[in-house]
């Protein structure tokens, strides 16, 4: 195999990857909507608190994100994210998964949900990004996503302001 193979090889594998997380992102998006809604609606939550419409600590934004996601059992219903990504995937989840690490963790950015996907050898992470992290100052920044953060090649906008994303590793 010449140097050339190994890179169209490379991208015949990422084209299909590409197509499977797509096609993930959509069922998520179809099947879940209520639960992803619900967490852009605790973030707008998150961020009437704060003084401003950023803020520099990291605790003005998980831990009240973590709250009100567990509050009402979203952090709960936000596991099915994985039972329906591994089902639109063809395999199953290697256990029973609950809402703590490491299957979900809630981040400065927002939920993230991660599975071992033995029988694949793969690594399935679905981001819920709420919020943006601006690290260009002294010190990181947080504010909630707007529409110039979406990334069209990577992420699936819902109707309201978060991007979802879903990758395998």
């Amino acid at each position: 195999m010449s140097w050339s193979d190994v890179g169209s090889e490379k991208r015949c594998c990422d084209d299909s990857r590409a197509t499977e997380t797509r096609a993930v992102r959509e069922r998520l998006l179809a099947e879940h909507a209520g639960s992803i809604d619900r967490v852009w609606e605790a973030a707008d939550g998150v961020v009437t608190a704060w003084p401003d419409t950023e803020t520099t600590d990291r605790a003005a934004v998980v831990d009240p994100l973590e709250r009100r996601l567990r509050a009402d059992r979203t952090l709960d219903r936000l596991l099915g994210l994985l039972e329906t990504a591994t089902t639109a995937l063809g395999t199953r989840l290697p256990a029973t998964p609950v809402a703590a690490p490491p299957y979900l963790v809630v981040t400065a950015t927002g939920p993230i949900l991660r599975a071992t996907l033995s029988d694949r050898g793969d690594r399935l992470v679905v981001e819920l990004r709420a919020f943006v992290v601006d690290r260009t100052g002294g010190e990181p920044t947080y504010r909630r996503v707007e529409p110039a953060d979406e990334s069209p090649r990577k992420t699936t906008r819902t109707g309201r302001r978060g991007i979802v994303r879903v990758r395998l590793r």
